[in-house]
Formats: structure tokens, sequence, C-alpha cells
């Protein structure tokens, strides 16, 4: 899809812009000089495709990448090693101090 912006021979990606027209866009936005609603009425800009949840493609990689690299709890990794050694071990609060009986 070609970009919105007549005379510009970029392809829409964003919001229906080329990369260096979204970009430009984006400034004048974030400095307040007009709102991205204003655009779209103006029809120099389309809608999001993605409104607010983010669960694009790079969301999902990520959430699985930060699972997978994850660290165990101190419950879990005391209840890993019991399973390991048959030992029971004592329970340390948060203040280091020792809770068992």
């Amino acid at each position: 899809m070609k970009c919105l912006i007549d005379g510009c021979d970029g392809v829409g990606k964003i919001r229906g812009l080329c990369p260096i027209c979204y970009q430009a866009a984006t400034v004048r936005v974030k400095r307040g000089e007009i709102t991205w609603a204003v655009l779209e009425n103006m029809r120099l800009a389309n809608k999001p495709q993605h409104k607010g949840r983010g669960d694009g493609a790079f969301t999902k990689a990520l959430r699985q990448q930060q699972e997978l690299n994850r660290q165990p709890s101190d419950k879990a990794m005391n209840e890993e090693i019991e399973r390991l050694t048959n030992k029971k071990m004592n329970p340390i609060s948060k203040e280091g101090t020792y809770n068992g009986d």
C-alpha cells in the first residue's frame, strides 16, 4: 500500500504512513502540535491496527523468552532441593530470620 501522503512514494506501513512520514507525524503529535484524531479526520493517517493490548508477534515472542528465562521462585527452588535431597529446608523469612520449629 502506498503512503497516504500525496507526493510521497514510500510504502505505508504504520497508520498508512511510510516510516519517514510516520516519524514526522509522531514528532508533531508528541510536541502537542496536533493529535492523531485530527490527522485521521484530515485523512493524513489511518486509525491504529492494534489498540492498546500490544499482543503482536513481537510482544508474544518477548513474553515467551521472558517465561523461558524466568528464575524459579525461592519456594520452587526449595521444593526442588527437597525433592532431590529428601531433606526439608529451614524456612527463612525475607528479613533473614529463622521461621522453623
